[in-house]
């Protein structure tokens, strides 16, 4: 992908992301010129980085073990559902750019994604606040401004489609909006999952937690079960 041998990528990795001397002091001898030029490459690593993951999980998706019980591991399952699903659209979409498979993404993206996240701004986010759990809430606020990312990226891959039908946009600049939207989408539930799902365990009832999936269920509950998911709210 960049032309380079393994040991010369790793090189400039480490060369990359090395401290440089001497903390404070350290840093505030170093030119400006020469940290922004440490951020250019940063940001191309992690950019590269992203490119290659997105290729492995899409070819041969494996999902992080779930290791909760109950409600909890109800929620993360719900988050492999609509994953799979999720990387199942985009591959279809990049192997036969058609406006049927774009139409259809689209469609995914305003039943499902979004809905998914305002059930999480009414009940998800309001329960994890009330836990008082140090770093909780700052953690929730970044996740809760992903939202409005998200819904942003959404609306500018409805537009690439819209585009599309009227011959003003090309089949790679959707697939490339659908890619936007996805790996945004994915790396949002994991951070959901490891800085603010994981910590809830410590603080949160299984009977506390419950309301977080009956909102799910009640919101995109039917589609969830067509593709597999077994949860049930039932009583609760």
């Amino acid at each position: 992908m960049t032309g380079l041998r393994v040991d010369e990528l790793e090189a400039l990795e480490t060369r990359t992301c090395h401290k440089r001397g001497g903390g404070a002091e350290g840093r505030e001898r170093a030119a400006v010129e020469d940290l922004l030029d440490q951020v250019r490459t940063i940001e191309w690593l992690l950019r590269l980085h992203l490119a290659a993951m997105r290729e492995v999980t899409e070819g041969s998706p494996r999902l992080r073990p779930v290791e909760a019980e109950g409600s909890l591991r109800a929620f993360l399952e719900l988050h492999d559902v609509v994953v799979l699903e999720m990387r199942r659209h985009l591959s279809e979409l990049r192997e036969a750019p058609t406006m049927d498979n774009a139409r259809r993404f689209a469609e995914f993206w305003h039943r499902v994604i979004v809905p998914h996240a305002q059930a999480e701004d009414r009940v998800l986010w309001p329960l994890a606040r009330s836990l008082g759990l140090g770093g909780l809430s700052s953690s929730v606020d970044s996740l809760e401004a992903e939202h409005h990312e998200i819904d942003e990226l959404v609306d500018a891959y409805t537009m690439a489609v819209d585009r599309l039908e009227q011959k003003d946009a090309t089949p790679a600049d959707v697939v490339g909006a659908a890619q936007a939207v996805r790996g945004t989408v994915e790396l949002h539930f994991g951070k959901e999952e490891e800085s603010v799902l994981r910590p809830m365990q410590r603080g949160v009832t299984d009977e506390q937690f419950w309301p977080v999936v009956a909102e799910q269920d009640r919101t995109i509950g039917p589609w969830l079960r067509a593709h597999g998911w077994q949860a049930t709210t039932a009583g609760r």
